[in-house]
């Protein structure tokens, strides 16, 4: 009796089963992508390490999503919309950025999944660096003159791309270019979440203070993004991986200055990146690198930072957090 209410409570739901199959080590996708190992998982996602057949066996990212919609009407919609979005992804090349390859609709395990092949980039997340020390302001600046260009290249597109979950996590330096690269797409990832499980926890509480007021309403913009890159800055310069002990609920306001030793100008660059209100942020990358040219000139030159170099089996590589 538990075994149906459990069954009629998931069909009332349109859904199906809540937890399905991850795909094994050494299964072959499509023919082609054989599975090396699972790199993470998300509220909706899994994503992979594996090996493209066509390509010498050369390392790539698969993102799979199973929709558990019943609703023809409804699936049918979010396929169609799932892929307008990795179509426009497909459409950007920046070195910064994973190459989205192509999208495959396949069975496995008796269930549909769709899965987003996309370039394999090697590198560290900034989550994981942080846990060894913070970052001094030489740093951090350094690392937003490195990423605004990246995510000026993003919002400048017709229509404009807004990755939509910028985080510690999701932004990784790079083994090759010693360059911070921007992984996990936001707006895809909601598409994912309304065909996979309307039902999830859309964020997970230690990511929801990167984002701004009115992203949690439902509405975005590129200042979102700015808003979430300062909150990644705000977690390089203290070195806490979780920023939420430095957000005032009371007041809806970071409280992070006294923490660190940084200068007035990147304070105030940073205060107003957090703004609560998008238009009291600056409107674009372009006008916070503006900003950030006065201050600096008046900091020495930052030394090279050491960049992650994994070496063996693929499953040393679970530093990377591609989910």
């Amino acid at each position: 009796m538990h075994t149906l209410l459990q069954q009629l409570h998931h069909w009332r739901l349109g859904m199906a089963e809540p937890q399905p199959l991850e795909l094994p080590d050494r299964a072959v996708v499509n023919r082609r992508y054989q599975i090396l190992c699972q790199l993470g998982q998300g509220s909706v996602e899994r994503t992979y390490l594996a090996a493209d057949a066509f390509y010498q066996n050369q390392w790539c990212v698969l993102k799979e999503f199973v929709p558990r919609l019943l609703n023809p009407r409804a699936l049918a919609a979010g396929r169609e919309r799932f892929e307008q979005e990795v179509s426009l992804l497909r459409d950007l090349d920046h070195p910064q950025l994973p190459g989205f390859r192509e999208v495959l609709e396949c069975q496995f395990g008796g269930l549909n999944r769709w899965i987003v092949v996309q370039e394999w980039l090697e590198g560290m997340s900034y989550h994981d660096l942080v846990k060894s020390r913070p970052f001094t302001e030489v740093e951090a600046i350094a690392f937003l003159q490195d990423m605004l260009p990246a995510l000026n290249y993003l919002h400048q597109q017709e229509p404009a791309v807004i990755h939509g979950n910028l985080s510690l996590e999701t932004i990784l330096q790079s083994t090759e270019m010693g360059k911070p690269i921007l992984i996990n797409f936001g707006t895809l990832k909601h598409i994912a979440l309304c065909i996979a499980d309307p039902y999830a926890e859309p964020v997970p509480p230690r990511l929801r203070l990167y984002r701004p007021p009115e992203q949690l309403k439902g509405q975005l913009n590129p200042t979102a993004d700015l808003y979430a890159l300062a909150v990644t800055v705000l977690g390089m310069l203290t070195g806490c991986a979780d920023p939420r002990e430095f957000f005032d609920r009371r007041t809806q306001t970071w409280c992070w200055a006294e923490h660190v030793a940084v200068s007035v100008g990147l304070v105030v660059i940073l205060d107003r990146m957090l703004h609560p209100d998008p238009t009291q942020r600056y409107q674009s990358g372009g006008e916070v690198q503006a900003a950030l040219v006065a201050i600096h000139s008046r900091l020495p030159v930052p030394k090279p930072q050491p960049v992650f170099c994994p070496v063996g089996h693929p499953r040393s590589l679970h530093p990377v957090r591609w989910s």
